[in-house]
């Protein structure tokens, strides 16, 4: 497989791990149209009124919408989520190649993000089984 993605351009045939499918969500575009949502399916805004900036130590949930994928799972394997602040394989955050995407221009400061995983705030990743 070969893509045009930076660190991604010759994936060896012999790698044990795949990816299968992405989620974006900007931050500050999280809100949600419940009567379109589902609980597979969130529907997000987009507007400009409906932007809510997001305000350092406050815990919010984020419904992330993944892109529709198809996989067959056998006996022992196992799934990995991996959660990052940029989507650039090689973790440079430069608007090159195919990563430009307009109006989301990087900042160069150091933030951290919290995945909170409790009985007050459950994450969850969900994915439907098809049989």
């Amino acid at each position: 497989m070969v893509t045009a993605r930076e660190g991604e351009r010759n994936v060896p045939t012999d790698l044990k791990e795949r990816e299968l499918t992405r989620g974006w969500l900007k931050a500050s575009y999280r809100a949600l149209d419940e009567e379109r949502s589902t609980p597979a399916q969130p529907f997000l805004k987009l507007t400009r009124d409906s932007i809510e900036p997001v305000k350092p130590g406050e815990i919010v949930e984020y419904r992330i919408a993944i892109l529709a994928t198809a996989n067959q799972f056998k006996a022992g394997h196992r799934i990995c989520l991996e959660i990052t602040a940029m989507d650039v394989p090689t973790g440079t955050g430069a608007m090159t190649n195919v990563e430009y995407i307009p109006y989301h221009v990087c900042r160069s400061e150091t933030v951290t993000h919290s995945i909170y995983h409790d009985a007050d705030r459950p994450s969850h990743l969900l994915l439907p089984i098809i049989r």
